[in-house]
């Protein structure tokens, strides 16, 4: 946002950088441009290349937020979210990293969320309803309409929230459903992003879980069973219920 203290986000080069950030994507740090997004291995004539810029972005504005980009899986592009209105429906972009252009693609009332399929040509996000309900996630392709995006998954009670996101091993993407008591976990493997999402575990009264894989285990970390603090519960990824 114009005016207010500079948030930096970074990323990590292939020859250090901020211990805390990931593999792949994006993380805050010190010392460089607010809203900025940097590639992974600095240009060869010396200081990394600002890629986006939420202040730049911004100009014109009295209010600007701009929501974490994401960078896909080949690390060509990135998306980013906006909201010049203060309305909390992010319009979605998608920029080239290499040209510094944005695509024509420009998907209305997101939530902001995305994550990207492995073939770096598609992905999936989150829509709000009138009502700023995160109901409906779809599966995005480059270079075609909103209105043509498959729907993945319809969240019929509208008690409940959804999102989106890339598990840790970037193999899948995980629908959460939840409101603030209850939670259950759709998987869609990013290599086959087409498929059917899979359900991680049924939906029971007042149990949470989140899910993380590695090979061919889940981690779930849950309240089940008393856990006030959680647990990890370990589980097979072919059949974890």
């Amino acid at each position: 946002m114009p005016g207010t203290t500079p948030r930096w986000r970074i990323r990590r080069f292939a020859g250090g950088g901020p211990a805390e950030c990931p593999r792949r994507g994006l993380c805050r740090g010190g010392a460089v441009p607010a809203g900025r997004l940097w590639p992974r291995a600095a240009p060869a004539l010396g200081a990394p290349l600002a890629l986006l810029c939420a202040q730049a972005l911004g100009e014109g504005h009295d209010y600007f937020p701009m929501g974490s980009p994401d960078v896909s899986t080949d690390e060509t592009l990135a998306d980013f979210g906006t909201d010049a209105k203060g309305s909390e429906f992010y319009d979605l972009r998608i920029r080239d990293l290499a040209t510094g252009k944005d695509k024509r693609d420009k998907l209305k009332n997101t939530s902001g969320d995305v994550a990207w399929a492995a073939d770096g040509k598609s992905f999936f996000y989150t829509v709000q309803d009138e009502h700023h309900r995160p109901l409906k996630t779809y599966l995005h392709s480059l270079g075609t309409k909103q209105a043509d995006d498959k729907l993945v998954h319809n969240e019929k009670d509208t008690g409940r929230f959804t999102s989106v996101e890339t598990t840790s091993s970037e193999r899948f993407a995980a629908i959460s459903i939840h409101d603030h008591e209850t939670s259950q976990v759709l998987l869609i493997a990013l290599a086959k992003p087409k498929l059917k999402p899979r359900m991680v575990v049924p939906c029971t009264a007042q149990i949470e879980y989140d899910v993380q894989d590695w090979q061919e285990t889940l981690t779930i970390p849950t309240n089940a069973g008393g856990a006030e603090d959680y647990k990890p519960v370990q589980a097979p990824l072919a059949n974890p219920a």
